[in-house]
């Protein structure tokens, strides 16, 4: 989906619903956007979610950020993007996601466990909070 600066403020006020996921600045958002990892859903003219990709390397690619608009969360917002995310990166022949959640955040945990997304290690972060790497095996069918 294409996305520009009129966006910004739907990215701004999503990342204020969710302080827990860190800040990543818009500007960074909107580079990322022209290199192909930003995927979001557009609903009447608004982002009411979106994911953040690092590159990929070596047929693997992390997820930075998912976030979902509070008034869609529990309605598979998430989980279509998700969805939609891994078949773009089997397109690009990646063959394998990771991401990073804290720990102590059940709900998300679930979610990801919930979508394939198997507790691979825990780390502990610069912060001193334990950390999940969850990682997904993507299958061609």
């Amino acid at each position: 989906m294409n996305i520009n600066t009129k966006h910004k403020k739907d990215i701004i006020g999503l990342m204020r619903q969710n302080r827990e996921i860190g800040f990543i600045p818009v500007n960074a958002i909107l580079r990322q956007n022209k290199k192909r990892r930003f995927f979001c859903i557009i609903k009447q003219n608004r982002i009411i979610a979106y994911i953040l990709s690092g590159a990929i390397k070596d047929n693997k690619t992390c997820i930075f950020q998912m976030v979902v608009n509070r008034e869609y969360r529990r309605k598979y917002i998430g989980t279509k993007l998700l969805r939609y995310f891994e078949r773009k990166m089997l397109q690009r022949n990646v063959d394998r996601i990771a991401c990073r959640v804290r720990s102590d955040f059940i709900i998300s945990n679930n979610f990801w466990k919930k979508n394939g997304y198997y507790l691979n290690k825990q780390v502990i972060n610069k912060n001193e909070k334990w950390i999940n790497i969850r990682i997904k095996k993507l299958e061609r069918r």
